[in-house]
C-alpha cells in the first residue's frame, strides 16, 4: 500500500483497518470506500489532513 499523503511505499499495518506511514508520521484509517489521513503535530495532537474516496 502507498501512503495517500506522501506517496511513500513503506506502510505498516497497526490495526484491522489502520495503517501508519513512518515517512510523514500519518495514520491512515480505511472505512468502506473512504480513507482518512490523520497527522500528529509536535504536541501529539491528531488532526485529519485528508479525506478521500478510495477510487480517487
Amino acid at each position: 500500500m502507498k501512503c495517500p499523503y506522501c506517496s511513500n511505499k513503506d506502510m505498516g499495518k497497526i490495526g484491522r483497518k489502520k495503517y501508519f506511514c513512518s515517512n510523514c508520521f500519518s495514520e491512515i484509517v480505511v472505512s468502506s470506500n473512504k480513507f482518512k489521513v490523520i497527522s500528529l503535530n509536535e504536541k501529539g495532537i491528531a488532526k485529519v489532513v485528508k479525506t478521500c474516496s478510495i477510487s480517487d
